[in-house]
């Protein structure tokens, strides 16, 4: 028999299904994963697992889902230059330059970005293996479902066009606002070292 464990929402408990549970419940689950469609979510669904801080769930929420925003920010630009090496290499030197530009210009607020994500993940979602880094596992999740959700499923057209219009968001107000929420919550729940 085999067991899964999902997280639909931060307020509702986990939902375990076997093989003979009423598959309703994870219909209704996928429904739901429809919604996060942006990499700003995407991030938010993969800490939604678990939390080990004894904070409230609401509290919770929004910390994974800033965690999303700055994080699909970090790292979704360097997917995209990966796949579009392949589908537009017309454009290779375009998106280098605008991806160097982008972290020349952001250097700061990257910098921000990494700090928090390294204190901040271990501590919502632990891992139970000393071999393996949630802050890997988190970033690799989140890349793999950029991926998934600008190139898979994708004509090889699709993926060209796409990567002949992609412009890197810059640091915008959402960033900023994002950070300053996972600033204010470390300030509250981590220790002074």
């Amino acid at each position: 028999m085999s067991t899964r464990f999902c997280v639909c929402r931060p307020s509702a408990p986990s939902i375990v299904e076997n093989d003979r549970a009423d598959f309703s419940v994870l219909s209704t689950f996928k429904a739901r994963m429809k919604i996060i469609r942006t990499p700003s979510l995407l991030l938010f669904s993969a800490l939604m697992l678990s939390t080990q801080v004894a904070v409230s769930a609401d509290d919770t929420y929004q910390v994974k889902f800033n965690l999303g925003v700055v994080e699909s920010w970090r790292v979704t630009p360097s997917g995209v230059l990966k796949w579009c090496r392949t589908a537009d290499p017309e454009g290779v030197e375009r998106r280098q330059a605008a991806y160097q530009d982008w972290l020349a210009r952001n250097e700061s607020l990257i910098g921000q970005v990494n700090e928090n994500f390294l204190i901040i993940v271990p501590l919502i979602s632990p891992s139970r293996d000393p071999r393996v880094s949630m802050v890997d596992a988190v970033r690799a999740h989140i890349a793999i479902e950029s991926d998934r959700l600008y190139f898979f499923g994708k004509s090889q057209g699709e993926v060209a066009s796409f990567c002949q219009s992609y412009v890197i968001e810059q640091g915008s107000e959402r960033i900023r606002k994002a950070l300053a929420e996972l600033e204010k919550w470390r300030a509250q729940h981590v220790p002074v070292q």
